[in-house]
């Protein structure tokens, strides 16, 4: 058997006839089904290939916004560094499995069986950053992404409740604004008029985000508190405002507008700001009597 056979049984495919016999996985041949019976894809072979790579494509976009939004769990260059690492060595993976399925019989059913392949592995990538999404974070002592109390792109319409406090906000989109409560009371309101925001299948930085930090006090050395940092598209640009100390004093902390893009990213002591153009403003946590 020919070793380019071997790696596609492997990854769960078979080389395909001229009506496409039969594939090891019941999703890939629905899918090669559905190709093929799209009006537009009539013609077998590469134009169902062309399909199937289409919508591995679409999966690959849901795997960029996985990605982007899963960094923001970590809060050191070096495990950000990894993490695109292992990123890019699935990439390698992939191209090099895919290109031996699709390259050693070069055939119009080989070009299908790679279509196929880069749809499968595109989804089973999808599925490990989710299961990774679920357990692995980095362990941030001084300040911390609170991802469970924040939401990329559209704040939804019911109340995110923080939960290690009782902090929580709701976005009125009818009264243009955000709103951060605790216990009952307003602790601050934001105006979010003019706003949109980014969709899934995008890696941007828009959306309703809290983080947690160290304050430290003679009275508690391990005194915490919260800060909330909203990020929206306007006609002019991005603007975003972060609001630090909800759990004491609120204040408006850094804020911009008028960007042409937006990212952030956490550091064990401080909140970085960013954009496209080369601005960049740094957030630092407090100073403390004391370091964990």
């Amino acid at each position: 058997m020919n070793p380019w056979m071997l790696l596609a049984i492997a990854l769960g495919f078979t080389t395909l006839g001229p009506a496409h016999d039969e594939i090891t996985s019941p999703e890939i041949s629905r899918a090669i089904d559905e190709c093929a019976d799209d009006p537009h894809e009539r013609i077998v072979g590469e134009h169902v290939g062309n399909c199937l790579r289409t919508r591995a494509q679409a999966i690959e976009q849901d795997v960029t916004t996985a990605l982007h939004r899963h960094s923001k769990r970590y809060c050191s260059e070096e495990t950000r560094d990894r993490f695109q690492d292992v990123q890019s060595r699935w990439e390698e993976y992939r191209t090099a499995s895919c290109s031996l399925v699709g390259d050693a019989p070069g055939t119009a059913p080989a070009y299908v069986n790679a279509a196929a392949c880069e749809w499968q592995l595109a989804r089973q990538r999808l599925v490990t950053l989710s299961t990774i999404d679920e357990h692995a974070y980095e362990r941030c002592l001084t300040l911390s992404f609170e991802f469970p109390a924040s939401r990329f792109g559209a704040p939804p319409s019911t109340t995110v409740i923080h939960p290690s406090s009782s902090l929580e906000w709701r976005y009125l989109a009818s009264d243009s604004r955000l709103e951060v409560m605790r216990e009952g009371s307003k602790v601050i309101d934001l105006e979010t008029s003019d706003c949109s925001y980014c969709t899934s299948g995008e890696p941007c930085s828009e959306g309703v985000f809290m983080f947690e930090y160290l304050t430290a006090t003679t009275d508690d050395p391990h005194m915490r508190n919260y800060g909330l940092l909203h990020a929206c598209r306007k006609p002019d640009g991005v603007s975003f405002v972060f609001v630090s100390d909800l759990g004491t004093k609120p204040a408006i902390a850094a804020q911009a507008e008028k960007l042409p893009t937006f990212d952030w990213m956490v550091d064990d002591d401080a909140l970085t700001f960013a954009s496209t153009n080369g601005w960049k403003l740094r957030w630092n946590t407090p100073p403390s009597i004391h370091k964990p």
